[in-house]
């Protein structure tokens, strides 16, 4: 017969070593980190947000004028395309995707489409027998690739990290709508400022200043 298991009292020593489980550590947070995490966030969307803030400008230049918006919007949704490929890739081709890299050339083409729309966007050419800004179609369609394929590249790749950075991740998401908009404020007020200063200061200086002096009546009148 197999003997009975020892009765347990208040007097028998319990031994805790084999039934303790180990407790994880909580992660150390790093600002620095926090802070890398908040601006990768304002990267997803700052393109096209900003982009939108400038539309009471470009409509003045375009030739499409008020029906830009309508334009810009089609081709933002046409940029879809590229958060389907992405999806195709990882699901049918895993092994030929590396997110980094990946990571990097969507950033770089981001910076070289919003230089390519600062120094080509008012550029028309003719298309179907009228003109058509489509230097800023382009630049506007490789910014939403951009913006549309971060939405579903940028996420995951957070994923690897410990989910206190989250939290700023989607933090600077939502301040890649909100800074732009508050940019767009200050650069309106700063432009009737400056417009202001150059009119009245016409009647009081010569017309052609040198630059040095040019510069300290702004930054006296701004500032």
């Amino acid at each position: 017969m197999v003997a009975p298991p020892p009765l347990i009292n208040e007097e028998t020593p319990l031994i805790m070593d084999d039934l303790t489980t180990p407790i994880e550590n909580k992660h150390k947070r790093v600002y620095k980190a926090d802070i890398c995490a908040l601006l990768f966030g304002i990267g997803t969307w700052v393109l096209i947000n900003g982009m939108f803030t400038q539309l009471p400008l470009l409509v003045k230049t375009a030739p499409e004028g008020w029906s830009l918006p309508s334009y810009l919007v089609i081709l933002i949704q046409l940029a879809n395309i590229g958060p389907i490929a992405y999806s195709v890739l990882r699901i049918g081709f895993p092994q030929y995707l590396h997110e980094t890299c990946l990571i990097y050339v969507v950033m770089i083409l981001g910076c070289v489409s919003m230089l390519y729309m600062a120094l080509y966007y008012q550029e028309t050419s003719p298309l179907v027998s009228s003109p058509h800004s489509t230097h800023l179609f382009l630049a506007t369609f490789l910014i939403a690739l951009v913006c549309c394929t971060s939405s579903v590249l940028f996420t995951p790749f957070m994923g690897k990290f410990p989910e206190v950075y989250l939290i700023s991740y989607l933090l600077g998401e939502g301040l890649s709508g909100f800074l732009p908009s508050i940019i767009a404020l200050i650069q309106g007020k700063m432009t009737l400022r400056v417009y202001a200063v150059l009119t009245q200061s016409s009647f009081f200086f010569p017309r052609r200043l040198p630059l040095g002096d040019c510069l300290k009546i702004l930054l006296t009148h701004i500032f």
